[in-house]
């Protein structure tokens, strides 16, 4: 959904920023792509229309979008860009556990997508705001689903200060997916807190950007992974090579720990494909250590053994996706 295509190719362009605000579905079966139109919602248990227009999210890029399965939850992005500032995509909601008509909080602003039976856009409703309880407005994100305990997990970015963040949050979505775009949900802390007994810090990621995430569950094993972006390394912000492993994210129990893998793996890099396939973790692509430019994007792809803890590079081929 939408993007940053400098008004070259998808979706209508705003004000000349080059964002775009067009949907699109994939088909499997016939491998094609059809863009989705959204007409006015329909009335509750009727064939005919409200005749109201349907509301939308405005166009953006740097937003993640994820998928539980029957509806998907777009978080995110930035709404509007010049040359010295990005306008993020929030949403505020107001702290009222003083009592009164309590302080604003600025949120990352949600919409879920529900394809069926009628392409729908509904904005994500927080409940139980509060100041530093809610995911701040922010780009450079990563979103994963846990099927297990239904749970929607974000962790990092760059936030609306320009500050690279490493905090986690998650929701838990109902039973009946198809019904997720009718509820409030508080978000909560996936953070990791010291325990009564420890005296040093808590081990996490440094906060970053720009990096690539996946999920695993299986094995009695419920773990988030993420690897890479671009951190502050105490010289400069550059791309990183580190992938880190939070388990039991909804739990006291939750805790970050470095995955240090048994053999040579993927360089340092951010904005790189990752995912699960099986028991594998697999990267491609992403802008290199190297600095901004062509010249430093990759095309290489790795898989990572969950079990093995070894990385191994596929071969070149012909057939080999493009720098990306």
């Amino acid at each position: 959904v939408g993007g940053d295509n400098g008004c070259a190719n998808l979706g209508t362009c705003t004000s000349g920023n080059g964002l775009t605000s067009d949907t699109w579905f994939f088909d499997q079966s016939s491998q094609a792509w059809e863009e989705v139109s959204f007409g006015p919602p329909r009335e509750p248990g009727k064939c005919s229309s409200t005749g109201a227009s349907q509301a939308l999210p405005d166009p953006r890029a740097g937003h993640v979008m994820k998928s539980t399965g029957n509806i998907s939850l777009l978080c995110g992005g930035y709404t509007d860009v010049s040359a010295t500032n990005k306008t993020y995509a929030t949403t505020v909601v107001y702290d009222t556990t003083a009592g009164g008509p309590g302080v604003p909080v600025s949120a990352m602003e949600c919409w879920w997508l529900t394809p069926s039976p009628q392409p729908l856009w509904t904005k994500f409703v927080i409940a139980n705001a509060t100041v530093g309880g809610v995911p701040t407005p922010r780009e450079g994100f990563t979103m994963e689903y846990d099927f297990v305990e239904r749970s929607l997990l974000m962790f990092g970015g760059l936030d609306h200060t320009s500050s690279q963040v490493n905090d986690c949050w998650y929701i838990t979505v109902g039973a009946d997916d198809k019904l997720a775009h009718r509820v409030a949900y508080t978000w909560k802390s996936c953070r990791p807190r010291p325990s009564a007994t420890q005296t040093g810090a808590v081990a996490e990621p440094p906060p970053r950007y720009g990096h690539g995430s996946a999920y695993f569950a299986g094995m009695g094993d419920q773990s988030l992974y993420i690897m890479g972006g671009f951190a502050d390394d105490g010289i400069g912000v550059y791309a990183q090579p580190d992938m880190w492993r939070l388990n039991k994210h909804n739990s006291i129990d939750a805790a970050w720990t470095q995955v240090d893998a048994v053999s040579v793996g993927p360089s340092a890099r951010g904005f790189h494909g990752m995912w699960r396939a099986g028991f594998k973790i697999i990267v491609h692509g992403g802008q290199g250590a190297a600095g901004k430019g062509t010249s430093s994007v990759l095309q290489d792809t790795w898989a990572l053994d969950l079990f093995t803890l070894v990385w191994r590079q596929y071969s070149v081929s012909d057939s080999i996706p493009v720098v990306s």
